[in-house]
């Protein structure tokens, strides 16, 4: 919750796919869904429920979303797709602005686009002059960790037990190994810090 505002999350249908009619599918099958346009996004909602919109575009799957107690900016955490290998995409861990692109389908990192030589992903071709230009808007993001270690939760630390330096950190919950394949390089359990200035 910001400014009695809700923020939820909506999954891509895909591990990799244009969120446009007719070209949802099931996870890597060519098995089409229903289109909807709010696959791949973050919604934002009034306290009361009124006032559903799209609010941020281009995740695939965020899972953890927190308030930061003094700039009072959503952030977020994405599990990323797993054809690319054990070594892409790297997760991002990010501050997420209204109207903000956050990259998928078409590139991750920062603006590194997706590996087209795949047979699935080549269903994104061809990359038109709207795409380059979306593309275009993707930020850097605040954090970037080892592809498929599968951030989970994301918590800002308000205690006084830890030392003065995690004051506000973003502590992110991992879960590494436990995706198809087990493709993490990194496995395990574990809690990340980030720490960052405020904004």
């Amino acid at each position: 919750e910001i400014n009695e505002k809700l923020y939820v999350s909506v999954g891509s249908a895909c591990d990799l796919c244009r969120e446009e009619p007719g070209l949802q599918v099931v996870g890597n099958t060519n098995q089409q869904v229903s289109f909807s346009p709010e696959r791949g996004t973050i919604l934002e909602f009034n306290a009361d429920g009124t006032g559903r919109r799209i609010f941020a575009t281009g995740v695939r799957n965020v899972v953890g979303m927190a308030m930061h107690p003094v700039s009072n900016e959503l952030w977020a955490n994405n599990n990323g797709h797993n054809q690319e290998g054990r070594f892409a995409p790297p997760e991002w861990i990010d501050i997420v602005r209204d109207g903000d692109f956050m990259g998928f389908p078409f590139v991750h990192g920062w603006r590194a686009w997706v590996d087209f030589q795949i047979p699935d992903y080549q269903k994104l071709l061809p990359i038109t002059r709207a795409d380059s230009q979306l593309v275009a808007t993707h930020k850097r993001p605040v954090a970037l960790v080892n592809a498929h270690l599968a951030p989970m939760a994301i918590h800002f630390y308000r205690g006084n037990l830890f030392p003065p330096s995690y004051r506000h950190a973003g502590l992110v919950a991992i879960r590494g190994g436990q995706t198809p394949g087990n493709l993490a390089v990194v496995e395990g359990f574990k809690v990340i810090a980030v720490f960052s200035e405020p904004g």
